[in-house]
């Protein structure tokens, strides 16, 4: 069993980011994420997903491909529709049972000056 926590240092104020179900596999088991901003921004927003260790989980926007990162886009007709990212279990080396890692979000692009 893997254990995602998410993580958006930073954020906070400007981005919801959770998880509905927090536990991912190494057999390629998905845990879903979701990030919605909390107010309309002036223009395009995009957050990166990663995670903070690539052998235990790896995040998807698209089912059955994964990435070292996912990014999603807000703009201002649709900043309050949450986006969801998987992030899918890894088998990652030789340690087993349960092991925790965070799905990492980092603001990318702001062009207005409200993020």
């Amino acid at each position: 069993r893997r254990r995602v926590v998410t993580e958006g240092r930073g954020l906070r104020d400007l981005v919801r980011f959770w998880t509905t179900d927090n536990t991912t596999s190494e057999a390629g088991g998905t845990a879903e994420l979701h990030a919605v901003l909390y107010h309309r921004p002036e223009s395009t927003v995009t957050l990166e997903v990663r995670s903070s260790d690539e052998r235990l989980g790896l995040p998807s926007v698209v089912e059955g491909f994964t990435t070292s990162s996912a990014y999603v886009t807000f703009d201002q007709d649709d900043w309050n529709a949450p986006r969801t990212v998987l992030m899918v279990g890894q088998n990652g080396g030789e340690e087993r049972g349960t092991r925790e890692y965070a799905a990492v979000l980092r603001l990318v692009y702001a062009s207005g000056r409200d993020y």
